[in-house]
């Protein structure tokens, strides 16, 4: 099993244990108590949001401009295509700390805050 696997399965391990030891009923994610879990599994919703990082499901993301714009001080006419990749993005050298480490800890509640347009997954 792959490493960025294992610390995946490891973390839904952790987050469930964290759940039992709250106190609190754990729902096992009946349909009835779903919603309310998925805001106590802080670790999950991050392993989740740094596999989304790792691989997006898109690998670019394509747009037209229904008018004329400037984008980093270049012109973009309307009509033009836009071409956005966040594959590259999430992997930018200048927007993250060791960008090929899988490292769920980017996206727990008490990590540095991600710039906004650095990251596009669960927001």
């Amino acid at each position: 099993m792959k490493t960025s696997l294992r610390l995946a399965f490891s973390a839904v391990a952790i987050s469930f244990i964290t759940l039992a030891a709250s106190g609190k009923p754990l729902p096992f994610l009946t349909p009835a108590h779903a919603a309310d879990a998925v805001g106590r599994l802080t670790l999950t919703r991050a392993v989740v949001q740094e596999a989304l990082r790792l691989y997006p499901p898109a690998f670019t993301i394509v747009r037209m401009a229904k008018g004329a714009d400037e984008i980093a001080g270049e012109t973009v006419p309307a009509g033009s295509l836009v071409v956005m990749a966040p594959w590259i993005l999430h992997r930018h050298r200048k927007r993250w700390v060791h960008p090929e480490r899988f490292d769920p800890t980017r996206f727990v509640p008490d990590a540095p805050p991600i710039d906004r347009f650095t990251f596009w997954g669960l927001t």
